[in-house]
């Protein structure tokens, strides 16, 4: 699943926005999990510009999700 590319400088902004589309489905990812004997990540990509990367921090919010699925949150950076 993806949420698609989003500009912003603070990625607090892209977990609110996955979670408002999958948060009430943790259940359905954890049955899937099991069910397929699959991993589930949470991956971020991030594209810095002329230097100019954004805040990365976590809110509690995704962290506890995460948590709940049995997620890895992973990162992807290219700097151009």
């Amino acid at each position: 699943m993806e949420i698609g590319h989003t500009e912003s400088f603070d990625i607090r902004t892209q977990s609110m926005n996955l979670l408002s589309i999958v948060g009430c489905k943790y259940n359905e990812l954890q049955k899937l999990r099991y069910e397929l004997g699959t991993e589930l990540l949470i991956l971020y990509t991030i594209f810095i510009y002329d230097g100019e990367g954004p805040i990365i921090s976590l809110g509690k919010e995704i962290i506890d999700f995460a948590d709940k699925i049995g997620a890895c949150i992973d990162f992807d950076l290219y700097n151009f």
